[in-house]
This record gives structure tokens, sequence and C-alpha cells, in this order.
């Protein structure tokens, strides 16, 4: 008799136990799969914002390239009116240039 209650307590001790891992079981996978929900949730937001800088970026890359473009037409007619205005000046200007570079790139 003693051993069929023994025998009773440790069946319902061992089912218990069995309960409580099923039930962690679950826990863990619920808890698994919310981490991957978040992991890909978080994934989109940082693409998202990858997405905004890049535009952001390439847009004022544009902006930038444009002045860059205004400026070098406007030194470009600047330095031809002066040429235009002065043409043997501009001539030996170039010849002195000419003449350095030749100076720098010489070999002795």
């Amino acid at each position: 008799m003693v051993r069929a209650v023994e025998t009773t307590k440790s069946e319902a001790s061992a089912q218990e136990i069995q309960a409580q891992l099923d039930a962690l079981r679950a826990d863990v996978a619920g808890l698994t799969k919310a981490m991957g929900d978040y992991g890909r949730a978080q994934g989109a937001n940082l693409r998202e914002a990858a997405s905004e800088t890049a535009a952001t970026a390439q847009a004022r890359a544009q902006q930038q390239l444009s002045e860059a473009e205004a400026q070098l037409k406007s030194a470009y007619s600047s330095a031809e009116a002066s040429v235009r205005e002065n043409p043997a000046m501009a001539l030996g200007l170039a010849a002195g240039v000419g003449f350095l570079v030749g100076l720098l790139t010489r070999r002795s």
C-alpha cells in the first residue's frame, strides 16, 4: 500500500514536471517568434532610414554639382572676357606659364 502511494506521488510529480516543461517550451517558442518579429520590424525601419539618408545625400550632391557647374561657367566667362579685352597680356601670361611648367618638368 505504501509503495502504491509513493508510485502515485512520483507519477504525479513526473506529470507536473512534464507539464511545466511543455509550458516552458511553449513560452520559449513564443519568445522566439516575438524576437523574430521584432528583428524584422527593426530591419525594415533601418532600411527605410537608410533609403531616406541616401536620397537626402543624393539631392545634396546634385545641388552642389549644379552650384559647381554654375561657378565654373562664370569663371570661364570671366576668363574669356578678360582674354578678349587684353589678348596680348593673355598671350604673355600663357607663355610665362608654359615656360615655368617647362622649367619644372625638365629633367636634369
